[in-house]
């Protein structure tokens, strides 16, 4: 009975999250750059480039489900956010129900959405640092996946991609990817801005549950280079 009720309150936070606005206010009273360290702290910061498909490959990433599962929770009550006790066994088979009817996020703010908690500001802090870090770095490498807007497309996901998104601006971004990519002498197989968008477009028609960066990188075969580029952006919050 507890893991029914579990279930339908997950599911009634999660359809209420799908018409929150980016902009929401987040009941989380923290800095941005603090909660960036809390989150690289406790190594739950990955949690925010991790979909529905590494999530589910266990042949390739192990433990990495219960690993994860535990991680999330101790944050989440480390930063007093009521988890009701759930268990880790519990928040993997809350997690695998969304995927299942059609859930596109991350790992941590799937987890933070079905407990009614403001998933964008975590997002929002991650680009904002990164970008700040870039910038005061002048790290090339940091500033080429800056200007090529990859933190915002690893964790955005089906609802960000379209929501008030324009075609153009779905394009532009898709651009973007394919540019930098294209920089770095990587193969594109002929897509410009305007197929790899409609690529996109129908994967999301069909509920995937990965972000438009992973999604990108699996349509030009160079899912490899996702995890190296993922491993970049992570690195530079490592850094001093």
């Amino acid at each position: 009975m507890r893991k029914k009720r579990l279930f339908a309150l997950c599911i009634a936070c999660l359809l209420g999250c799908q018409t929150v606005s980016a902009a929401a206010e987040s009941q989380i009273d923290l800095g941005e750059e603090e909660l960036i360290q809390k989150l690289n702290e406790s190594d739950v910061l990955d949690c925010l480039f991790i979909g529905e498909s590494f999530w589910e490959d266990e042949e390739e990433f192990g433990d990495i489900r219960e690993d994860a599962s535990e991680l999330i929770l101790e944050f989440l009550e480390n930063q007093g956010i009521d988890t009701g006790e759930m268990t880790s066994e519990e928040l993997i088979e809350m997690i695998d129900y969304a995927y299942e009817v059609g859930y596109s996020s991350d790992i941590l703010s799937l987890s933070l959405d079905m407990l009614g908690e403001d998933s964008q500001s975590y997002r929002d802090a991650v680009q904002k640092e990164f970008h700040r870090k870039a910038t005061d770095s002048q790290e090339e490498d940091y500033l080429l996946l800056d200007t090529g807007r990859f933190p915002e497309a690893a964790m955005m996901y089906k609802n960000d991609w379209y929501g008030d998104r324009t075609d153009d601006e779905r394009i532009e971004l898709a651009d973007s990817i394919l540019e930098v990519l294209a920089s770095a002498e990587v193969e594109t197989d002929g897509y410009d801005g305007n197929t790899l968008a409609q690529a996109l477009n129908d994967l999301y028609d069909q509920d995937a549950g990965d972000s438009v960066l992973y999604l990108a990188f699996d349509i030009l075969e160079e899912q490899e280079l996702y995890i190296s580029v993922v491993e970049s952006i992570l690195f530079c919050f490592e850094e001093a």
